[in-house]
């Protein structure tokens, strides 16, 4: 895995594991400062799926607004359409519902797949939430550090972003919603000490992956006395957000349930 969080976990079934997920190749010229006046405190960009956690992040913003310092927000979520990968209505209703009821500064955006305008959505915030449980390898992470926004997740989160998050990018703090208040008050406090871009440039992305990927195939290569073309490796940073949607039609296709291959 390219991620540094799964590389001990291969090393321990004693085999090279050579996993790049879309995320590594987020490209930085599709994520970018623009220079947009913030109109929000925070972005929340994350699937309708209970492993994300987003009550747990308004049960952050009703704190904040108990004690007196109100946190507003963005939120909206990538939508799938089939099998276990589906969006959860019920738990998106839960949202909507408790953000009414409460009195939550949130504002509610549609699903978008175009790169430019989820750019624009992060240029509008001063950082990045993600309150997730688990995940394979963060994708939030390197598009809001590219736009210049730091990333604040939960410190429980079984994947790649707490490997990743440091003083520089944002800050991780424990699953409670007072805990993940006080983040991203102390985020919003000291916005001008991250150099999330810069960060993201120099340690993740598409031209490190790309290196990274390289390295480990020839190691690869080297351990198992294998020929990989190594030169024709190349990330697919173009790749447009509406992946899953290709996997699942070819699933389809050829009688897969769920999303199975």
């Amino acid at each position: 895995q390219l991620d540094p969080f799964f590389t001990p976990h291969a090393a321990q079934h004693g085999r090279p594991v050579v996993h790049a997920v879309f995320r590594d190749f987020t490209d930085p010229g599709h994520f970018y400062p623009l220079g947009l006046p913030k109109q929000y405190d925070v972005i929340f960009n994350a699937c309708w799926y209970p492993v994300k956690r987003p009550l747990l992040f308004l049960e952050a913003l009703s704190h904040a607004k108990t004690a007196g310092r109100r946190i507003s927000a963005i939120m909206f979520g990538y939508h799938w359409g089939a099998g276990r990968w589906s969006t959860s209505t019920d738990l998106e209703k839960q949202a909507h519902d408790m953000v009414e009821s409460l009195g939550l500064p949130v504002t509610f955006l549609e699903t978008i797949w175009d790169n430019s305008e989820i750019n624009r959505r992060y240029n509008i915030c001063r950082c990045a939430v993600l309150t997730t449980q688990s995940e394979a390898g963060p994708r939030i992470l390197p598009e809001a550090n590219l736009a210049g926004l730091p990333y604040i997740t939960t410190s429980d989160v079984y994947g790649g972003s707490a490997a990743y998050v440091n003083d520089q990018n944002g800050r991780l703090c424990p699953p409670h919603p007072s805990a993940v208040a006080e983040a991203i008050w102390h985020v919003l406090d000291h916005l001008d000490t991250y150099r999330p871009r810069e960060w993201a440039l120099q340690n993740m992305c598409l031209p490190v992956a790309e290196i990274r990927l390289k390295e480990a195939l020839q190691r690869m290569a080297i351990v198992n006395d294998w020929r990989i073309n190594i030169d024709g490796v190349h990330g697919t940073a173009s790749t447009g957000n509406d992946w899953i949607q290709q996997i699942l039609d070819a699933d389809k296709a050829i009688g897969c349930n769920d999303g199975e291959t």
